[in-house]
């Protein structure tokens, strides 16, 4: 994923480090906007896809059965056990989208976050959000509303973020 705009080797500008970020986010499409300021307008900075769950279960998986004695990051198996490869397809999503999160809040350019999430997703999103970026969040909204504009999705935020 390209580094936020206002991020990089000297770290977030004192803007960036201060606006209110909105994550958009659903199994296929994650999205992350910048106010610009506390009752300012959004602007898109990054996005995230999930080409996988677009595919049917069949074009996920093979024909013969993974090895899941391995375990991998955070020491978890490769596959929770009874998850088709579309929610794991999606759990794998959620990681990637709050590893970007926490490298944001671990970098400075992360001080208050607003989720808008289809709800499945968002409580795979509060079950991987570690505990430091999880206080972060001031709202938390369960529509999709990823295919939205940046002034439709303004509109059901607060009015002062």
């Amino acid at each position: 994923m390209p580094p936020v705009e206002g991020t990089g080797a000297a770290g977030p500008s004192a803007a960036t480090r201060a606006a209110p970020w909105v994550l958009v986010a659903d199994h296929m499409r994650a999205r992350l906007f910048c106010a610009d300021g506390p009752r300012g307008a959004l602007v898109e900075r990054e996005g995230m896809v999930n080409p996988e769950f677009r595919l049917h279960e069949g074009e996920l998986v093979s024909d013969r059965g993974g090895r899941l004695t391995h375990p991998v990051r955070r020491g978890g198996p490769a596959l929770r056990a009874g998850a088709s490869a579309r929610e794991h397809s999606a759990e794998t999503f959620a990681r990637a989208v709050c590893d970007r999160l926490h490298a944001m809040r671990s970098g400075g350019a992360l001080a208050r976050l607003h989720l808008i999430a289809e709800p499945d997703f968002l409580g795979l999103l509060r079950e991987r959000l570690d505990p430091a970026t999880r206080r972060q969040v001031a709202t938390e909204i369960c529509k999709s509303l990823t295919r939205r504009s940046a002034e439709e999705i303004r509109a059901r935020l607060p009015r002062r973020l």
